[in-house]
C-alpha cells in the first residue's frame, strides 16, 4: 500500500486499511503466525515528513495472487508487491519512533566499518507498537530498522596532477 504524508497521521489510516485488506485475504496467516507490519520510507529522510511517501506492507503467502476489494481513500493504492532484499543490515530499536535517529546512525556506522554502504529505502518492521485500540507505551515499542547493503566502492586515490 502506498500513502503520502506525515507517517504520524497518514500511517494510522494506511495501517488501518492495510489490516482490513490483510484480514480479508484468503490464506494469510492470522494471530501468532502473522508477520508484523512493515513500512518503507524515502531514501532522503531529511525531506519534510508531510512530503514522505510511505510504502506499508504485510507479508502474505506466495500463493496469494490477488487482494480483496477495500475502499481506499484518494491518493492511497493497495496492491501486491514484491520487496527486494539481498543483503541487509538491521538493528533493533526499543523506544518511541521519534527517537530512532541515534539507532539508525549506529547501524549506518557499523555498515560503513564493515566496508559496506546502505542503499534504497529505510525500512521498519513493527514488532511492538501502538495497537488498533491504544497507543501503548512508546518507551516499550520494538522496531527493527533495516537497510539493504552492498560492498562500498573502493575510494579513488588522489590524482597526482
Amino acid at each position: 500500500m502506498v500513502a503520502a504524508g506525515d507517517p504520524n497521521t497518514a500511517g494510522k489510516n494506511a495501517f488501518g486499511l492495510l489490516f482490513k485488506a490483510y484480514f480479508k485475504t484468503r490464506g494469510a496467516p492470522k494471530g501468532p503466525n502473522q508477520s508484523p507490519p512493515r513500512a518503507r520510507w524515502p531514501e532522503d529522510l531529511s525531506i519534510p515528513k508531510d512530503q514522505w511517501v510511505g510504502r506499508y506492507a504485510m507479508v502474505v503467502p506466495q500463493g496469494v495472487t490477488e487482494l480483496p476489494q477495500v475502499d481506499a481513500p484518494e491518493g492511497v493504492t493497495v496492491s501486491l508487491t514484491t520487496w527486494e532484499y539481498g543483503e541487509v543490515a538491521e538493528i533493533l530499536h526499543i523506544g518511541p519512533y521519534d527517537k530512532e535517529q541515534p539507532t539508525m546512525e549506529k547501524l549506518k556506522a557499523f555498515v560503513a566499518e564493515q566496508g559496506y554502504e546502505t542503499f534504497g529505502p529505510h525500512e521498519e518492521e513493527y514488532l511492538k507498537g501502538p495497537t488498533m485500540f491504544s497507543a501503548g507505551d512508546p518507551a516499550k515499542y520494538c522496531t527493527i530498522l533495516r537497510y539493504r547493503v552492498r560492498k562500498a566502492a573502493p575510494e579513488e586515490p588522489p590524482s597526482e596532477e
